[in-house]
């Protein structure tokens, strides 16, 4: 029996190394689940100062905007008709944005992805420039708060490369797959998440061979930097791991990485990465999948969800269960526990938005209690029927109408350019502002491959 339990703590040793996602994909709502709302990166929205920067084109033109705390003052800071992550640093913004679109190709073995590249702008500049190109196709990115720099990307974003403050090559971080797989864009894909807390960055690869499932990696291969030096700290191989069983770390602080392997919770000494502990939440069984975690008001927040078909995690969402966890004892209970057409749109330290049968509702939140249903808004009518992409920055939701008009679209496929704003909610007020300019897809012409 311990020589079965010693074998247990070994491999979750191995399989808990992994890093946050950051953007969680349920049902048709991609949500951009932030541990805090203020920072200053996003998938479409973030703060900078007194400001909100964000995704739209309801001026005319597509690009990032920016608005004041109170939703006004909006004007348009930089133009680019697909924009799909932006961050600020030292009164710089970086987005990627499009480089290229692709010829429309129907052979599913040559590839037809439209280019991306990372780009910077001053603001207030109205222009920009890019930073770097040697990839065929940028994907993600972060700026690290030491200067150094961490981009993703290649062919199929295979590759992530650290650069430091005079943007030369640190480490280059190639995913073991490309040395042992062919890729194409129609039936797999290798995806990145990245997450930091101090001076620990931890980055994973994620492997999805079936595309009509590439919303959930197969298995994850996980690194450990040291942004101080760039050092890289600890390294896991490739793991040969069913499809289901996906490691992640989703929250950092001061002493602990807390890390989920499927329905299972796993807590790691951040200096030593030693398991101080783990668990399986009351409640949850081997159909539920850990999603997300992050740390409010000294507790900490474990979500799970439950899906249609257990195997592929196939829409629709049939439960969702949040549990509260005392970091100190590792005690939990259960503090919400959520059916079909119910979900958790955005939290923090304040307070919980909630969709539920077609109803936004806010739920207060302090460091003893998760206060009562609170009627927002009514949520847009095709919230359950179409995709949507949710991010929120300050006391603002944005939802995203993506890849509007997919099928008479000019460009191939699914990567059509620019998330299309479809309304903005004042989460302290239920104030809804809706956007009825359509994407003007003549901006694509510039962009098309000659």
């Amino acid at each position: 029996m311990y020589k079965i339990f010693k074998m247990i703590m070994l491999l979750l040793i191995i399989l808990t190394l992994s890093s946050c996602v950051v953007f969680t994909d349920r049902d048709y709502l991609s949500l951009s689940l932030k541990n805090d709302r203020m920072e200053d990166h996003g998938n479409a929205a973030c703060v900078y100062y007194d400001r909100i920067y964000y995704l739209s084109n309801e001026q005319g033109d597509a690009g990032i905007y920016s608005m004041n705390f109170e939703g006004t003052d909006v004007r348009i800071e930089l133009k680019n008709p697909s924009v799909t992550h932006i961050q600020i640093v030292d009164d710089t913004i970086y987005f990627i944005g499009l480089r290229e679109i692709a010829k429309k190709v129907h052979d599913p073995l040559v590839e037809s992805k439209n280019k991306y590249s990372l780009y910077f702008s001053d603001i207030g500049s109205n222009k920009y420039s890019a930073y770097y190109d040697e990839y065929d196709n940028i994907s993600g990115f972060s700026i690290l708060n030491n200067g150094y720099k961490l981009i993703s990307g290649g062919n199929i974003q295979e590759e992530i490369t650290l650069f430091n403050k005079e943007f030369e090559i640190v480490h280059r971080l190639q995913n073991e797959y490309k040395k042992t797989f062919n890729f194409y864009y129609k039936s797999g894909e290798v995806k990145k998440d990245i997450y930091g807390f101090d001076d620990l960055i931890a980055v994973t690869m994620s492997l999805t061979e079936d595309f009509k499932y590439d919303r959930f990696p197969d298995n994850s291969q996980p690194y450990f930097i040291d942004i101080n030096n760039g050092g890289l700290v600890f390294k896991l191989g490739n793991n040969k791991l069913q499809q289901k069983d996906v490691i992640k770390a989703y929250h950092m602080d001061e002493e602990n990485i807390y890390c989920s392997y499927n329905e299972m919770v796993v807590i790691l000494d951040k200096s030593s990465f030693y398991v101080k502990q783990s668990f399986i939440p009351d409640g949850l069984t081997v159909d539920f999948n850990i999603d997300y975690m992050t740390k409010l008001n000294g507790y900490v927040y474990i979500m799970a969800d439950k899906w249609s078909d257990t195997k592929y995690k196939t829409p629709p969402l049939k439960n969702e269960i949040l549990y509260r966890m005392n970091p100190d004892t590792f005690k939990f209970e259960e503090v919400l526990n959520l059916k079909a057409r119910q979900r958790i749109l955005a939290f923090d330290d304040k307070y919980i938005i909630m969709l539920d049968n077609g109803v936004l509702y806010k739920l207060f939140l302090d460091a003893e209690i998760i206060g009562e249903k609170e009627k927002l808004c009514d949520a847009p009518p095709d919230i359950y029927s179409r995709n949507h992409m949710i991010d929120i920055a300050g006391d603002w939701m944005f939802i995203y109408s993506t890849y509007p008009d997919r099928k008479s679209s000019i460009v191939f496929g699914s990567d059509l350019p620019g998330q299309h704003l479809y309304v903005k909610v004042n989460m302290e007020t239920g104030e809804i502002i809706s956007n009825n300019v359509e994407l003007d897809f003549s901006a694509l012409d510039n962009y098309k491959l000659k």
